[in-house]
């Protein structure tokens, strides 16, 4: 894990030293100084699904080179997420539609102004998926995006997530019906902020729903929780 923080850290730099959009200097400040509680997790998640992934194809294909281990960052933010896993040795896709995208640049790294929330295809196939902090601040039914996610990832690919407890959140959020939630709403009328809280029985639901399996939801990382599944 020390290790996989250096790896945050060091892409942190990249991306500060690239430039942070103006205005958002505070808010960078705030996620740098609390990301590893939610982006480390995850990352070790992607790097033992990667080391598995070689192992596999090496016993089916045998001793050869294998293309690298794509990876979509939904709701990638200032890209740090995206830089680390890229520094793991994937090919990263940073895709964002509130925050301004990252000024940095480097080879194997692509920024997409897109809207996760509108009923299109995520492209792929991607062999690892990351919606971390970002669930609870979706306007529009997560189903949708959820079954997305799931067709946009290899066979047996990872999805891996993060978003705040409702148990352990230390900021109030307005409770809402899940079923009510709309399934489109037009993008003006969503603004950025934190939406609803989801329990990790309800996101298992919508894990087993959208077709993943092999689910772990792992809450010892409070004030948040984790998910992954494939």
């Amino acid at each position: 894990m020390d290790l996989l923080k250096d790896v945050l850290e060091w892409a942190s730099d990249r991306i500060e030293e690239a430039g942070i959009p103006p205005g958002r200097e505070p808010n960078w400040a705030l996620q740098r100084r609390h990301q590893a509680e939610w982006m480390v997790p995850a990352l070790a998640s992607v790097a033992d699904h990667m080391r598995i992934r070689l192992v596999v194809q090496t016993m089916q294909w045998g001793l050869q080179p294998f293309g690298p281990c794509r990876l979509l960052d939904l709701g990638t933010a200032y890209g740090v997420f995206a830089v680390a896993a890229r520094a793991l040795g994937c090919e990263a896709v940073g895709v964002d539609w509130h925050t301004p995208l990252p000024a940095f640049e480097a080879p194997g790294i692509t920024w997409e102004r897109r809207d996760i929330e509108a009923p299109e295809p995520l492209g792929g196939p991607y062999e690892c998926v990351a919606l971390l902090e970002v669930l609870e601040h979706l306007h529009c039914h997560p189903r949708g995006l959820f079954r997305r996610v799931f067709g946009a990832l290899h066979v047996g690919g990872l999805f891996v997530g993060s978003t705040p407890d409702p148990d352990t959140w230390p900021e109030p959020v307005p409770p809402s019906d899940l079923a009510s939630m709309p399934d489109a709403l037009p993008m003006d009328q969503r603004p950025d902020r934190h939406v609803r809280l989801y329990t990790p029985d309800e996101v298992t639901g919508l894990l087993t729903e959208a077709g993943f399996s092999g689910i772990v939801i792992d809450r010892t990382g409070a004030p948040r929780y984790h998910w992954r599944a494939q």
